[in-house]
């Protein structure tokens, strides 16, 4: 007959066993990743991203952005899953940080000041910029009052806090939430494509009706001087646009987005 103490050691070793699986499973990925930073990281200097850019701009489908207000979605220091490994454990329990995928060309590289300035105008649309949460930007004096920012929050996410900065000195105005118990009148800030003020951004959460689009883009660096960019159209991920650019001899095309590219 086993005794309690028999079965403790038989759940200790298969926990153990099952960790080390995992472990293994983990450090084979993690190497396999970085194999592929590193080679991502030396073509850096042979490309000109500046070139993508533009073309990223006017790959925007317009059809999906109907209303005059655009809310850029900004990913915030967040982790994601990775998506070279078929197991679900894998995916679950080895994350690694979002920049990691996108080492050379990313949200940083491509929401600048003067991007987002350009898209603005070339839209022809009230541009807003919001986190993955879809919170707005706020004036400074809202944002020291509730303590909202502080130091290692800033630290990690440098741009972000920059473009903010950048929005609290366009012009200023206000953001309804409905929800099935209460009304949430928020202030925020925001660039206009005409010289208005008084923007008035409204979320029905009852009937899921707003007076805004959303954009958010997601970034992919492969080797061989590769980018794929993923548009997300008013958080519609399962319709999901993928266009993947390749650097070819001093110029950007678009190429094939392969079984290769869509993970």
């Amino acid at each position: 007959m086993k005794t309690p103490l028999s079965f403790l050691l038989l759940f200790l070793f298969l926990l153990g066993f099952g960790q080390k699986i995992k472990d293994d499973s983990c450090s084979y990925y993690r190497k396999h990743l970085y194999e592929l930073a590193e080679k991502v990281k030396k073509e850096k200097n042979q490309i000109n991203y500046k070139k993508l850019i533009e073309i990223i701009d006017r790959d925007i489908n317009k059809e999906k952005i109907k209303t005059e207000n655009l809310v850029l979605i900004y990913n915030v220091d967040f982790n994601y899953y990775p998506r070279l490994a078929d197991d679900e454990v894998i995916k679950n329990d080895c994350l690694l940080d979002e920049k990691f995928n996108c080492i050379n060309f990313n949200q940083e590289t491509f929401w600048t000041k003067n991007n987002i300035k350009f898209l603005s105008k070339y839209l022809n649309k009230n541009i807003i910029l919001s986190n993955q949460n879809l919170t707005f930007t706020k004036s400074r004096h809202d944002e020291y009052k509730k303590d909202y920012y502080k130091k290692s929050f800033n630290k990690k996410n440098r741009h972000y806090v920059s473009l903010k900065r950048f929005f609290q000195k366009q012009k200023q105005g206000n953001y309804t939430l409905v929800t099935s118990v209460k009304k949430d009148e928020i202030d925020m800030c925001y660039l206009p494509y005409e010289n208005s003020g008084n923007l008035h951004l409204i979320y029905d959460q009852t009937n899921n009706s707003k007076n805004f689009n959303t954009l958010k883009l997601e970034f992919f660096n492969y080797p061989n001087k590769i980018v794929k960019i993923g548009f997300v159209y008013n958080s519609d991920y399962e319709n999901k646009i993928y266009k993947t650019y390749q650097y070819q001899n001093k110029n950007w095309v678009e190429i094939p987005t392969t079984d290769e590219y869509k993970f």
